[in-house]
């Protein structure tokens, strides 16, 4: 990308592609973490923008091309496309108050399959009772049980768990500071590519947050 404006002597955009590829870096003390996917969106989806554009803005200097040919490479549908695929990624990755989490257990079986995609939504321990299904953090892993029951200890609230497909409780109970969301639905086997690329990354000793590896 900085070859091609180079070549085409074009200043302008190479400011705003280094503006634009280094502003996360800039702005990432106050945004949340972003996992290598999203920086691998940006990273693609920008420099193709920017080179649609040039392309854009060469072609309409140029009086031989028709203002039809033109408005073929206009760059503005492949910008809107792109924004979709970025507040897509950013929903997946939970920057908003409701994300996404695949299945990859059958510890919820009949009720969440693996492959199924949880809708969870952030909340507080205020807003959990007995009965719905929650997601908490348990060390580098994250599990999606439902809640059997619900006490305060020191004032701070702790939650006893279960998998429904489990014969027995789970082990430990979960205080307020583990809880990540309470599912408020769940879409049937639509994870099932996102459970089948994270056993891949396990593979290779790649850890994914973004899906449930409950027990």
């Amino acid at each position: 990308m900085c070859t091609y404006i180079a070549f085409n002597k074009m200043y302008k955009p190479a400011i705003l592609y280094r503006v634009l590829t280094f502003e996360y870096w800039l702005l990432s003390p106050i945004l949340p973490k972003v996992s290598w996917v999203m920086i691998s969106a940006i990273d693609t989806i920008i420099p193709v923008i920017l080179l649609l554009y040039i392309r854009y803005a060469k072609n309409k200097k140029d009086i031989n091309k028709t203002r039809q040919q033109a408005e073929k490479i206009e760059p503005k549908n492949v910008i809107q496309i792109a924004a979709v695929v970025i507040v897509s990624l950013w929903f997946a990755m939970g920057i908003f108050p409701i994300k996404p989490t695949a299945v990859a257990t059958g510890s919820m079986e009949k009720t969440l399959m693996v492959g199924d995609i949880a809708i969870l939504k952030k909340c507080d321990a205020e807003e959990v009772k007995e009965g719905d299904i929650i997601q908490y953090q348990k060390g580098k892993i994250t599990v999606i049980h439902r809640v059997i029951a619900k006490y305060y200890e020191n004032d701070e609230c702790f939650f006893i768990t279960k998998g429904d497909n489990n014969k027995e409780q789970d082990k430990e109970p979960v205080s307020e500071t583990q809880l990540l969301g309470k599912e408020i639905f769940s879409i049937r086997y639509l994870g099932y590519p996102a459970v089948m690329l994270n056993r891949i990354r396990n593979s290779i000793g790649i850890a994914e947050l973004g899906i449930e590896t409950g027990v």
